[in-house]
C-alpha cells in the first residue's frame, strides 16, 4: 500500500492550471550558501571538531569530576 501511495502522489500527471512551486531566485539565493555548508562539513567535519575539541574535553572533565562528587 506503501509504494501504490507514493506511486500516485508522487508521479500522477498534474492538471492544466497548475503552477509550478518550484524555488525562485531568491530562494536559491538563500538555500545555495546553506547546502555548501553542509556539503563542505559532510566531507570535513574534521573542521568544526578541531574547533571544539578543546571545549568537550573541558565540559567532559567537569561532568565526570560532578559525578565523582555525587557518588561519594
Amino acid at each position: 500500500y506503501a509504494l501504490r501511495l507514493f506511486q500516485k502522489s508522487m508521479h500522477n500527471p498534474v492538471g492544466k492550471g497548475v503552477e509550478s512551486r518550484d524555488a525562485r531566485g531568491s530562494e536559491l539565493a538563500v538555500l545555495l550558501p546553506v547546502v555548501a555548508v553542509i556539503l563542505f562539513l559532510a566531507f570535513y567535519p574534521q573542521f568544526v571538531v578541531q574547533r571544539t575539541q578543546k571545549s568537550v574535553d573541558q565540559s567532559v572533565v567537569a561532568t565526570a569530576a560532578a559525578e565523582i562528587e555525587v557518588i561519594k
